[in-house]
């Protein structure tokens, strides 16, 4: 796990760079070196508000943050992180589990335990809605002007409030009418009995007010609080950012599925392909944001229209560089029916219906099987591995028992095309033993003789994907072993010459030498 943590950290990294540093987007090559610099910050502390990211990410790149100039460079490079979703705001308190979104009446009868620990069960239903609500409304939101010491509370600064305050109800802590918080927790309570108690102090530390939380804001204030103290620059400073491992996992898919069609294609479709993606991405985006508003999320991601892909054709590709606006949407059209749709082993795209009104009658809709494109795509890297494992033989039998649900050993010889049953045999018990397929047995009777038996060979996809993660596991182990015995070789190698050196046995350039 903490190699493969390793080598998840160093591709999220390189991904910030690339995509901060896009003209597209916006960036320059210092956009992209001072995203980084945040994001690895992020990466080493875990949660970080807005000036504590930008103050760490400073510190790595050896920049001033006082100067106005480089902190407007990393307040935009903070805002392109969370505009592309690389970092999200962290929950303000203990949410409560996720399943209670979903309670029916049978649930909330049969659990007696958790109705006496959380209260009235539908009480707690609701409250969780709430509370999931809020969360995913503020998830990719950061406050205009945050940094700038702009007055009064903004729309995002009231959601804030609102969560600090629900963490506070959590914890057993109930506001009073002027919005100080009074209750029974601990050292809370008191400094609300005395008057004390701010929306400040209850909002820093997790466990309703601690006081090392407040000694660190007054010990390190924000840029903005020390020209004049803010209510907006407060609450930005309460909230908490952190890493969104879900985007980096989905961009993943997105650039294997556009490289695997890039190279089973010619330019032109993937081209085209590549625009779908880069739409499926925006709308995807868009469906994530959406998803924590009262009506819900209205866009579907694999929904999408001619004119959608035209205008996210980049402007040096070799379509808009060839065709004028008309011609490049009939170019677009052309190779979505009959290269994306018509592919011969899958549909990658699907046409829904023509959507006449705008007036172009090439703008039809289509739907993106982005679901059997990566099912295809990981067993073309099954396959792969079998070839290299076993053979192409074993390959043939691979792609017979997907298509077919199960199959006999007689059955499997003579669609394969083998020569002989000992060879099937071999072939079928190599990919048993290794679990690539599976193995049914039917028996006739309760005997269970073998002679009364059928064995039918299938392949189980859910055991299958286990199989194979387990397997590039095992070898990305097997290599960092083999890396971490060849340094420790080298290491005691170069020890034993500086140790000749040092005695006098050898010169240093006969070191040098043998070193290299």
């Amino acid at each position: 796990a903490f190699m493969l943590s390793l080598l998840k950290v160093s591709k999220w990294m390189n991904t910030v760079r690339n995509e901060c540093s896009k003209k597209e987007n916006g960036g320059t090559e210092k956009h992209g070196n001072y995203a980084e610099g945040i994001f690895e910050g992020m990466i080493q502390h875990g949660r970080l508000n807005m000036e504590r990211a930008m103050r760490v990410g400073a510190q790595k790149l050896n920049c001033d943050i006082a100067d106005s100039r480089e902190r407007g460079l990393f307040q935009d490079c903070f805002r392109k992180l969370v505009k592309m979703q690389f970092i999200e705001r962290a929950p303000s308190g203990r949410l409560l589990p996720p399943w209670f979104n979903e309670l029916d009446a049978s649930v909330k009868r049969g659990h007696k335990g958790l109705k006496s620990e959380f209260g009235d069960m539908g009480e707690a239903q609701d409250r969780a809605n709430s509370m999931y609500l809020q969360k995913n409304r503020a998830r990719f939101m950061v406050t205009p002007g945050s940094g700038h010491g702009a007055g009064g509370l903004t729309e995002l600064n009231q959601q804030a409030v609102q969560e600090l305050m629900q963490k506070n109800q959590i914890h057993g802590i109930k506001p009073d009418a002027e919005g100080a918080s009074v209750g029974s927790t601990n050292k809370a309570s008191k400094r609300a009995r005395r008057g004390k108690a701010t929306l400040h102090e209850e909002g820093e530390g997790d466990d309703g007010g601690d006081p090392r939380g407040k000694k660190r804001v007054k010990r390190e204030p924000s840029a903005a609080s020390s020209s004049g103290s803010h209510d907006g620059d407060k609450i930005e400073d309460m909230v908490d950012w952190r890493i969104n491992p879900d985007e980096f996992n989905e961009r993943l898919k997105e650039d294997l599925c556009v490289d695997f069609i890039a190279a089973r294609m010619d330019a032109e479709p993937s081209e085209v392909f590549r625009a779908v993606m880069r739409v499926y991405r925006d709308k995807r985006h868009q469906a994530t944001i959406s998803c924590g508003t009262t009506s819900g999320s209205g866009v579907n991601p694999q929904v999408f229209t001619t004119n959608e892909v035209v205008a996210m054709l980049a402007e040096d590709s070799t379509i808009v560089q060839r065709h004028r606006q008309n011609e490049a949407r009939e170019v677009v059209v052309k190779v979505l029916d009959s290269r994306l749709w018509g592919h011969p082993l899958l549909d990658i795209v699907k046409p829904l219906m023509a959507d006449q009104h705008d007036g172009h009658k090439y703008n039809q809709s289509y739907l993106l099987n982005f679901r059997g494109l990566t099912e295809a795509m990981q067993m073309n890297k099954i396959e792969s591995t079998i070839a290299l494992k076993f053979d192409r033989k074993a390959v043939r039998i691979f792609r017979l028992l997907q298509d077919q649900k199960a199959l006999e050993v007689k059955a499997i010889k003579d669609k394969a095309m083998l020569e002989s049953m000992k060879e099937a045999h071999k072939l079928l018990y190599s990919l048993l033993r290794a679990n690539y397929i599976h193995l049914y047995e039917v028996p006739k009777d309760t005997t269970h003789e073998p002679k009364r038996t059928f064995y039918l060979f299938y392949i189980n996809r859910e055991l299958l994907l286990d199989r194979f993660r387990a397997d590039t596991y095992e070898s990305v182990m097997k290599i960092h072993k083999q890396h971490v015995e060849a340094e420790r070789k080298l290491s005691n190698f170069k020890d034993d010459l500086l140790h000749q050196v040092h005695s006098g046995e050898l010169s240093m350039e006969e070191a040098d030498n043998r070193y290299n």
